[in-house]
């Protein structure tokens, strides 16, 4: 685990220990004898705060632009003088800071529209129970921002997790090109390779992998070398159709293409092409160039221009074509497959081996499987994302905390309160109902507010960080929401809550209401 991970770990669990300490202060020295009415727990806000919180909310306004636009270097990485800037490394804090202090200044109102709409049931569980929120003085809502901060590390940790794994998984499609991908040097070639007792493969396409260097340009020029990958189009697409980095053919390739004189300058083959074709001249759509094949020379027109292909390395210019209509230019010698791509579960993969090497000797086999798991187990990348896991665990536990000690901090005034109500007839099913409308509201609006914070600051950090270290050679890792774990902090803090509450009415039941109602007068 990474030294900044832990200390980002210690310094939320001292911030959200210093937002319930600071919300404990204000209830050891009040009067023990509760006062309902509002006046008595409701402060005006002074014009020092007011002043105070609004430049807090500019800054984190104005740090975010400026985050966005030149990044954590002040002047850009190309400028001879860039230098470090705080105020763009303190953006993801100021937003924090603002959104909480927004949400504390709307809250109120919420609370208000709730109890409205609460005052039109016949019983008095809503009313009462909203009215306690109302009624609390502003450090028990301190509460309220612990568990918002804490739920917003915890989701940006979680961000970070998943887009590493999905990062990993997209790379190790990227280096394969399929599920298991069997190249054949010596031997029979591919397309005599037969997997058909393999019950697991889902789907194969063959395909002719080669080096070429034999490249002539028409209107266009040309690279010396070029990695030429001529694929079964339609068997490929089934092979790789649920891929993280599928290639989406063009309809060039996928199409019938007349069979006469395909492959000559009047009916070219369509192919893609790499964006880095050559240094002299970029590729242009519709431009024709040929490529020595055998004893022939196939003529080609660019379909497509793409960045990158499956199974290609990243820094080398390829071209992707159909092997069917490679077949159909009457190339000598008829050209065979060298390559056999399949689309097969992790399991099967012990299977697939023992059927290739029964048939050839010198196929050489790879599994996207074995090239995900080496890379998500490598020390440091399996460090990093214990880091982030232990973040996530200990961010959800500790804003579960935070909102049970909210709970707490409350129970004294409310034991009093429902001890009033309940010699009025008010039932303990009904404590129950009062408790949990006082408590789930502000949880549920905490995990809402910082479930959004954590997947915001996220993505608009996004230009600042870097996974690539994390996810290997392939497509730029960017950022993926996890909403099963935003599912799973908010249920937790839910779960929490529920359980608290029937805790605290389990232990209502034998209470003494006489004892209660004279707190304060003894």
């Amino acid at each position: 685990m990474s030294r900044l991970a832990i200390l980002g770990v210690l310094g939320l669990s001292a911030a959200i220990t210093a937002l319930l300490v600071l919300a404990a202060v204000p209830s050891m020295h009040r009067n023990l004898r509760p006062r309902l009415d509002p006046d008595a727990v409701v402060a005006r806000t002074s014009l020092r705060r007011v002043v105070a919180e609004t430049v807090g909310i500019v800054l984190a306004v104005v740090s975010l632009i400026l985050l966005r636009r030149r990044g954590l270097v002040a002047g850009g990485p190309d400028t001879p003088d860039a230098s470090f800037d705080p105020l763009l490394a303190a953006a993801p804090a100021l937003l924090g800071l603002a959104v909480g202090i927004v949400t504390l200044r709307l809250y109120p109102y919420l609370i208000r529209l709730l109890a409205r709409l609460g005052s039109r049931r016949r019983d008095i569980v809503g009313f009462v129970g909203f009215k306690r929120i109302l009624l609390q003085p502003p450090a028990a809502r301190l509460p309220l921002l612990a568990v918002l901060l804490a739920v917003a590390v915890a989701v940006f940790a979680s961000v970070l997790g998943r887009s590493i794994t999905e990062g990993q998984r997209a790379s190790s499609w990227q280096q394969v090109g399929a599920d298991y991908r069997i190249t054949v040097s010596s031997g029979s070639p591919a397309d005599a390779l037969d997997v058909s007792g393999v019950t697991a493969v889902e789907a194969s396409a063959l395909g002719l992998q080669l080096n070429l260097t034999t490249l002539r340009g028409g209107s266009m020029t040309v690279p010396s070398r070029v990695e030429f990958l001529a694929l079964e189009t339609n068997d490929y697409s089934a092979v790789a159709s649920d891929a993280p980095a599928f290639p989406d053919l063009p309809a060039a390739l996928v199409e019938e293409q007349s069979p006469v004189g395909i492959g000559t300058d009047a009916n070219p083959i369509p192919a893609i092409v790499s964006r880095h074709w050559s240094d002299e001249q970029a590729p242009v759509p519709g431009s024709m160039f040929s490529a020595g094949l055998g004893r022939s020379r196939v003529t080609f027109v660019v379909a497509d221009i793409r960045d990158r292909f499956p199974g290609i390395p990243l820094d080398r210019p390829f071209m992707i074509t159909s092997f069917g209509k490679l077949v159909g230019a009457s190339v000598e010698p008829m050209p065979r497959a060298t390559v056999l791509f399949l689309r097969a579960p992790e399991q099967a993969q012990a299977e697939i081996k023992a059927a290739i090497e029964s048939q050839t000797v010198g196929a050489e086999s790879a599994s996207r499987y074995e090239v995900f798991n080496e890379i998500h187990e490598a020390a440091f990348v399996a460090g990093a994302t214990r880091g982030f896991l232990l973040v996530f665990a200990l961010a959800t536990v500790l804003a579960m905390v935070a909102a049970i000690a909210g709970l707490a901090l409350t129970s004294r005034s409310r034991r009093q309160h429902l001890a009033y109500f309940r010699t009025l007839g008010l039932s303990v099913r009904q404590s129950l109902g009062v408790t949990a409308i006082e408590q789930l509201p502000p949880v549920v609006l905490a995990a809402v507010v910082g479930s959004v914070l954590g997947a915001g600051s996220a993505k608009l950090a996004e230009p600042g960080i870097d996974l690539a270290a994390f996810t290997g050679p392939g497509p730029a890792a960017g950022l993926q929401i996890d909403i099963p774990a935003i599912v799973f902090v908010t249920a937790g803090l839910v779960g929490a809550i529920v359980l608290a509450v029937a805790v605290f009415g389990y232990l209502s039941r034998h209470e003494d209401l006489g004892g209660i109602l004279r707190l304060g007068d003894e």
